[in-house]
């Protein structure tokens, strides 16, 4: 009797043993299978959304982007005063037809007297126009080839121009948009106002509201059929449609009481290569 009682004493806590064990085993293959594969697609879900940022489309680098501005290399120059440099030609992305291009046709520097500080050297700037209004423009005004001069062929592609490019580069390490702003405001705020345009160019200037650039900092004025559109380092900022505004831009480089007098005349050498 006592080695039976021993015996079903042994067997009982074998017993229970193995039941423990056996609902240990069971439930942690259970949990293993709860849990695993939601941590595997958890980790794939995190890999995946740290390859994210490469896609364009995606959140903040959709802001950052640079895509929306294409940069043709060949054909550029750098602006010798600065040293900096300028593509040969804009176009805007995804256009396989090249038909929003505009090709580079003078650079110069924009030079500020600050208070206390002696003249600087404020931005590059590189005047981008479109060869076709250059071509019709050269085709519709001149009759008299004695008339033919780069300065008649200009004056002409700024009465009429339909597509140009403005682009700015900083050369100046602690300019910010307030000060490129007021700036703009100085040269042709007023004229603006006289033409009714007031209220454009203060949609305009918003586009440099809180910015803060550095060297080589890239602001593009962009213009067709009257819009202008800017962007800063390849983020867009804001579009006005104002033929006035495109043109009072466009003067304020290139036109005889212009502003940068060197980026006017290497323009001018550029067009006399179509006459």
């Amino acid at each position: 009797d006592l080695a039976s009682e021993r015996m079903r004493r042994r067997g009982g806590r074998e017993g229970e043993g193995e039941g423990q064990g056996g609902e240990e085993g069971v439930g942690g293959r259970e949990r293993w299978l709860r849990t695993k594969p939601a941590s595997l697609a958890l980790q794939l879900h995190e890999n995946l959304k740290s390859k994210m940022p490469s896609l364009p489309w995606k959140g903040e680098r959709a802001r950052t982007s640079k895509g929306v501005i294409r940069e043709v290399k060949k054909g550029g120059k750098k602006e010798p005063r600065s040293g900096m440099s300028f593509p040969g030609a804009v176009c805007l992305a995804g256009d396989r037809s090249g038909s929003s291009c505009v090709d580079l046709a003078g650079v110069g520097v924009r030079k500020k007297r600050l208070a206390g500080i002696a003249a600087i050297t404020a931005y590059a700037v590189g005047v981008y126009l479109n060869k076709g209004d250059v071509a019709r423009q050269k085709k519709g005004v001149f009759g008299d080839k004695k008339k033919n001069t780069p300065e008649k062929l200009l004056e002409g592609v700024l009465d009429g121009n339909r597509k140009n490019v403005i682009r700015l580069v900083v050369v100046f390490p602690r300019a910010t948009g307030k000060q490129i702003s007021k700036s703009l405001d100085d040269q042709i705020g007023d004229t603006l106002r006289r033409r009714g345009e007031g209220e454009c160019f203060e949609s305009f200037s918003k586009a440099f509201e809180g910015e803060k650039f550095r060297k080589g900092t890239v602001i593009t004025l962009s213009s067709k059929n009257g819009t202008v559109t800017t962007f800063i380092d390849g983020r867009k900022k804001n579009a006005v449609h104002s033929e006035a505004l495109n043109s009072e831009l466009m003067n304020l480089y290139l036109g005889p009481a212009t502003i940068t007098q060197d980026c006017r005349q290497d323009t001018l050498s550029s067009l006399a290569g179509f006459l």
